[in-house]
């Protein structure tokens, strides 16, 4: 299989170029990496347990405003820095416990979470490094500040536009005008055929 820049660097050598067939359905898989190598192994249909909510250390819990967060601590760690950081050091054996409603260390989780705002905890999260991270709704993601920071989501035209899926000098939207009204190239086009002709 070759790549675009592959094709590219072959093209600029070569002279020759090359038809790269990319679906969506192709990208979409790729994201599936992991969960086909545990089918694969071990017939497991719905990835890993680990990281299905399974567990307490790693799950989505709500928060005092309704909001989500993420808490990721599956490596010992960030649980145990989560942990201590929370004041709950009897909680640092329960890593592995169920997320389960009779299970009362992840009551308590939930009561935790729903103690502080979205705002309180990611301010947490900037300070503990313990995989916590808010769950932003869509409007908010131009607010993150890696994502500001990497430039990759625009304003243009008085909408928001997601622009490049990696880093180069300069994205592609800024040399992007507006859809042309109806018409609009009408004339020039008509003219260029007629040239041609």
């Amino acid at each position: 299989m070759k790549s675009g820049w592959t094709a590219l660097i072959q093209r600029g050598k070569t002279g020759k170029g090359a038809y790269l067939d990319i679906a969506i359905a192709d990208v979409v898989l790729s994201l599936m990496t992991t969960h086909v190598a545990v089918e694969s192994g071990s017939g497991e249909q719905h990835g890993l347990a680990k990281l299905s909510r399974g567990y307490v250390y790693y799950g989505i819990y709500r928060t005092q405003d309704n909001r989500y967060v993420a808490l990721g601590a599956l490596e010992s760690k960030f649980w145990d820095n989560f942990c201590l950081d929370v004041e709950r050091k009897q909680w640092l054996s329960a890593r592995m416990s169920l997320q389960r409603e009779d299970n009362p260390i992840f009551q308590e989780m939930k009561q935790l979470f729903a103690s502080r705002t979205l705002a309180e905890w990611t301010t947490f999260s900037l300070t503990i490094d313990c995989c916590l991270t808010p769950i932003l709704e869509v409007g908010q993601l131009h607010q993150h500040p890696q994502i500001q920071a990497r430039g990759l989501i625009q304003e243009k035209w008085g909408h928001r536009y997601v622009g490049t899926c990696y880093l180069e000098q300069k994205s592609a939207l800024d040399k992007a005008t507006p859809a042309p009204a109806l018409g609009e190239h009408t004339e020039e086009w008509l003219a260029r055929l007629a040239r041609r002709s």
